[in-house]
């Protein structure tokens, strides 16, 4: 009898903490990088081979998140079609999404999308040709990026910042219509969400290796990554999409003295310079 009344007790001991202790989630952090395949009659596009080299570098991050690539086709809407497959290969979402795709010769930190396809007398690969089409009617004109923009630059070294450029236009080629779609899809899912030109293949080799452009981006994403520990996805406030709306943060830094907040002006002030122009 007092061995049953034993027997009995260790069991509910053992139940009463299986109720009370949460059981660890077995889901690893995960970031969804996209890449885009070949234009233009190229045989490369290095936006994928920067994305292999910053899957490597996955163990530099916070949290060491699984960097899980997805490569786009060129062409109009359906790269959008694909990066939406890619997201929906796992049950939860990852901590956020980052699209590399070619741009000139610097790296660029796009901050918006504009809702218009506008490339006359350049096809994609499909050989689609669009001219002042917009990509989702009745949408607002410009999207601003949810990913820390300027806490992105600004993690950077110093003597890095003169090759990286503050966008303000990703073009209206398939990279923004995929970059909007997306932007437009993932807000309202707490998803932050950024785009970067990467350096193409016709640059010079030290501007377009693309172990270097991973090790900036790396570096780079490592605020973002921070700020999704300390706040909901949801929290994190797009880039300005308008000239005043740029001027109205650079007013709300005036009283600020601090050397991180010098270096945000300075990346406000580079992207008012683009909205001048």
């Amino acid at each position: 009898m007092r061995r049953n009344l034993l027997a009995l007790a260790a069991f509910l001991t053992t139940l009463a903490v299986s109720c009370t202790t949460p059981p660890v989630s077995s889901v690893s952090p995960r970031l969804l990088v996209t890449s885009f395949e070949p234009f233009d009659g190229r045989g490369v596009n290095l936006s994928g081979d920067v994305a292999r080299e910053l899957a490597a570098l996955r163990g530099t991050l916070p949290g060491e998140p699984e960097i899980e690539l997805c490569r786009l086709p060129v062409v109009y809407d359906l790269a959008a079609l694909k990066a939406e497959e890619c997201l929906k290969r796992h049950s939860s979402p990852p901590l956020l999404v980052l699209s590399l795709g070619e741009g000139g010769c610097d790296l660029r930190i796009e901050t918006a999308a504009v809702n218009l396809d506008d490339t006359p007398g350049f096809a994609d690969n499909a050989g689609t040709i669009r001219t002042g089409a917009p990509i989702v009617p009745g949408a607002a004109t410009r999207l601003g990026f949810t990913l820390p923009v300027s806490e992105m630059y600004c993690s950077l070294p110093v003597t890095e910042r003169g090759h990286v450029v503050p966008s303000i236009s990703a073009g209206r080629y398939v990279c923004n219509n995929t970059a909007y779609r997306l932007a437009h899809a993932l807000r309202t899912r707490g998803i932050p969400y950024g785009l970067v030109h990467v350096p193409h293949s016709g640059c010079k080799p030290a501007a377009k290796d693309p172990r270097r452009n991973a090790g900036l981006l790396a570096t780079a994403l490592k605020p973002a990554l921070i700020a999704l520990n300390r706040a909901p996805a949801s929290a994190l406030a797009p880039a300005p999409t308008s000239r005043e709306e740029v001027s109205a943060s650079l007013r709300s830094l005036a009283s600020e003295r601090s050397p991180a907040e010098a270096c945000r002006r300075d990346f406000l002030e580079q992207l008012l310079k683009r909205y001048s122009k």
